[in-house]
């Protein structure tokens, strides 16, 4: 470990001060670096990461105290975001939800001290601590037109890099169901789900000047792609929801030829599609392995056994899999070996009591209301397809989230974390070009 934290030490001493300065004096470089932030949520480099007191057998959350080159590449921004003259003096120093990610960082925290053991608490809580330091540097830095399309951007390239290799792993190397570049085949579906909703939005319901909307289409059906290949049931069903949410508020807004024939357009590709994948499909939702659904009730039970124990602090943030393990393996004879809830409500509460519960459900629920708000006001606007298409992919992943619990996976939270900034500033964004005298297309 001292190795691995000397090398990493001077690394980051190293890289800092240089990218920072690269930055400042390069406005090309700096949009350059926020692209990577987005693209980086999607791409495995090993060498570029580095992971502190790992213990790779524990089945939890989080196993290390995680540095990433996104943790690099934040740490830059962060510090640009304190020194560019472009910044100065505009900085949210509490942004919208802000002090709700603070208040459960005091409850996790509660969570680790009054419950043993505590390493694996501190490790989900240095990963929460660097989602904050991400939401601030995002929320920040996206300020305009052409921040925005640089999110986009580089959510395009995103979609085509796990259509690529999704791709590649179905038809060369003869994979049955698909990861992409993740860890776990449910991981990319949720990823691509989220990126579908987001750029089918845009895609669909702005009806402003687009430059290469035949792209933004090509990565639409190249992320749902990744969903099917992937085989997930619950991003199946997410892109499920998250098209009509957005199809139905859209329409609301407008109905125009261009709209309908999209529509007309979608319904012969679904169909192509299913042609293709229907026996696939048919087979994992009919023939689902029952161990597995009934080791989704089996550990929901669990966790409400946790919180009756401890309702106030829960048996600790990412102790779930210890003290199944320990104490509740032997009190109900579930025939598992510590996994966590794959339920993120049930996972939380069973962790970190109540409170934890109820404000992780209140961080996530006042992003959608954010965007409910700016999508109910039917406004036409980059920002407002935007920030419709951010709250269709949170809300679809906030209801999949009763079903798995990879709102914790790196990646994902990571991507989460970036959107909910994104969405936040499109509201923002919104707001001021309509004070600026009407809603012109932007």
């Amino acid at each position: 470990m001292t190795i691995k934290f000397i090398v990493f030490a001077l690394a980051f001493l190293s890289f800092v001060p240089i990218g920072l300065g690269l930055a400042l004096i390069s406005k090309k470089f700096e949009r350059f670096l926020f692209y990577l932030l987005v693209f980086g949520t999607a791409v495995n480099l090993p060498f570029l990461n580095i992971n502190f007191y790992s213990m790779a057998l524990y089945r939890g959350t989080t196993r290390g105290f995680e540095f990433t080159f996104i943790d690099l590449i934040t740490a830059i921004l962060f510090f640009f975001i304190l020194l560019s003259p472009r910044l100065r003096g505009r900085i949210r120093w509490v942004p919208f939800n802000f002090p709700i990610f603070l208040i459960l960082v005091v409850i996790f925290t509660i969570s680790i001290l009054t419950n043993t053991p505590q390493i694996y608490g501190l490790f989900e809580l240095h990963k929460w601590l660097r989602g904050m330091v991400l939401y601030f540097v995002c929320i920040n830095y996206i300020r305009d037109k052409d921040d925005i399309l640089l999110v986009l951007y580089a959510l395009l390239s995103t979609a085509f890099y796990e259509s690529f290799l999704s791709l590649f792993q179905r038809y060369i190397e003869k994979s049955y169901r698909i990861h992409g570049s993740f860890g776990h085949y449910n991981i990319l579906g949720a990823y691509s789900s989220i990126c579908f909703a987001t750029l089918f939005s845009v895609a669909f319901d702005y009806g402003g000047k687009l430059k290469r909307r035949w792209l933004y289409w090509v990565a639409i059906v190249g992320a749902a792609g990744c969903v099917v290949l992937s085989i997930s049931r619950g991003a199946m069903v997410s892109i499920v929801i998250s098209s009509f949410f957005i199809i139905g508020f859209s329409l609301l807004k407008s109905i125009s030829a261009r709209k309908i024939k999209t529509m007309g357009y979608m319904v012969l590709v679904m169909f192509v599609a299913l042609l293709f994948s229907i026996d696939t499909i048919t087979d994992r939702f009919s023939n689902a392995p029952e161990a597995s659904e009934d080791s989704r009730v089996d550990y929901n039970a669990v966790a409400i056994a946790m919180v009756k124990d401890k309702p106030l602090t829960g048996v600790g943030l990412n102790n779930f899999s210890d003290a199944t393990l320990n104490t509740y393996f032997p009190r109900t004879g579930l025939n598992e070996f510590g996994t966590p809830a794959h339920n993120i409500y049930m996972l939380t509460m069973g962790e970190t009591g109540i409170f934890g519960i109820i404000f992780l459900i209140i961080l996530l629920w006042r992003f959608i209301f954010l965007g409910l708000k700016t999508a109910i006001k039917r406004r036409q606007s980059l920002y407002d397809s935007l920030a419709l298409g951010i709250t269709s992919a949170i809300f679809a992943f906030a209801l999949q989230s009763n079903l798995e619990y990879i709102y914790r996976i790196t990646s994902i939270f990571f991507l989460h974390t970036i959107l909910v900034a994104t969405l936040v500033s499109a509201c923002n964004l919104s707001k001021e070009q309509q004070s600026r005298g009407g809603m012109r297309r932007g």
